[in-house]
């Protein structure tokens, strides 16, 4: 009977192991959680022109909005907090109601820190994380605020068209074609110290070293060339009839030049002014350049593609040898620009040298300054001292006078 128990027991215990094993597996396999799906890029809701909006679009943009990727089109909002992401060969135009347009160029990450333009006074922050953008900017208010966040400095603008390029090694470069920016360095303790103050025409590298004071240099005509080919175009978008437009060529890859300004390669996607000629060019190696007209307001297709006719023997020969003549000369373009860069590093580092020597040759200088006073408080004392003996002894001597 006790075996017969026993076995029974050990019967049971087995049972409840073999649920209990069950009911574990089980509850991970049907509980587990799922995978995280990759994040793909979202379409942003269309918005009507306000505040800030994108007003043109060439290759492939991103806006990082609460870890959410979306892919957005001319015509979207920026939202304060947006990170605007343009990848290689592309770039990205911001219009800020009735206070600047920005243009960011490829390769750059910029942040919305701070938005509020429109009908009250604007007051614009934007963060360079990657990269560079144009600033374009109308003639501010004093109570109004536009500035530039990059590698712990501020750029305060009033009223300008200017560049800031994220370079590395922690260094900033500003160019500045019209107006003036302050240039501050942000301290640990969110305090500021106004650095230099750059003008029209004049362009600075910063080093990583905010004690190492920027020099100021003149604007070369390739940066005034750039400006010509990139600044942000100026489009109020208060206007409620901007028509929306996107062109691109077949086959693709052709660069499109409108009113003779390059807008991007492949496809351009933008708001356009209703009654106002746009003359196109598309251009594209071995291929016949093509221009066309057109009123954005009187086209039924918003979508526009051109087809490229190949070019003939002649015309390819003859634009192989202007693509080798041209590689003459930006080989050559490229040997200045490395040599100037090398005269900048060792200017720089003569600079820090500089700067170091006279750092030195200061605490030197205090170092003695604090001596000669010690040394002179020192004498001082002893003069007051041999002073008080000597006004001792005469008393002494009087004293023995007195008493003969």
């Amino acid at each position: 009977m006790k075996q017969a128990l026993k076995f029974l027991s050990f019967f049971i215990m087995g049972i409840l192991l073999a649920l209990g094993l069950l009911y574990f597996y089980a509850d991970t396999f049907f509980n587990s959680p799922t995978p995280a799906t990759e994040m793909m890029p979202q379409k942003i809701d269309s918005a009507k022109p306000g505040d800030a909006v994108i007003t043109r679009i060439s290759g492939e943009v991103f806006i990082i909005r609460n870890d959410v990727i979306h892919a957005p089109l001319p015509g979207d909002m920026v939202m304060e907090g947006d990170i605007i992401k343009v990848v290689d060969e592309s770039f990205c135009q911001v219009r800020f109601a009735g206070t600047a347009s920005l243009r960011i160029r490829s390769n750059t990450l910029v942040r919305i820190r701070k938005l509020l333009s429109g009908s009250k006074d604007a007051d614009i922050r934007t963060e360079l994380l990657t990269g560079s953008m144009i600033y374009k900017v109308k003639e501010l208010k004093d109570s109004e605020n536009l500035q530039i966040l990059a590698q712990k400095r501020i750029f305060r603008v009033e009223g300008t068209e200017f560049m800031v390029e994220a370079l590395p090694n922690g260094r900033t470069a500003l160019s500045v074609v019209g107006g003036k920016v302050a240039v501050l360095s942000l301290n640990q303790d969110k305090t500021e110290n106004l650095l230099k103050t750059l003008v029209k025409n004049e362009r600075t590298i910063l080093e990583r070293d905010v004690s190492i004071l920027p020099e100021i240099e003149i604007l070369s005509g390739d940066d005034r060339d750039l400006f010509k080919a990139e600044s942000p175009d100026d489009l109020s978008i208060q206007r409620e009839d901007l028509v929306y437009l996107q062109i691109s060529s077949r086959p693709a890859g052709a660069r499109i030049y409108i009113n003779g300004r390059l807008n991007g390669s492949n496809k351009i996607k933008g708001l356009f002014l209703p009654d106002t000629e746009l003359t196109i060019l598309l251009r594209k190696r071995g291929y016949k350049d093509k221009t066309f007209h057109i009123l954005p307001g009187e086209l039924a297709e918003r979508n526009i593609v051109i087809d490229l006719i190949p070019a003939g023997l002649d015309q390819t020969l003859e634009e192989e040898q202007k693509q080798e003549n041209l590689s003459a000369v930006e080989l050559l373009k490229l040997r200045h620009q490395e040599e100037l860069t090398e005269l900048r590093s060792s200017f720089t580092q003569k600079l820090a040298v500089s700067s170091h020597v006279s750092e030195s040759l200061k605490k030197s200088e205090t170092f003695l300054t604090k001596e000669n006073i010690s040394l002179e408080e020192e004498l001082t004392k002893s003069r007051n001292e041999a002073r008080k003996l000597r006004e001792l002894i005469k008393q002494i001597q009087e004293l023995a006078e007195e008493e003969q």
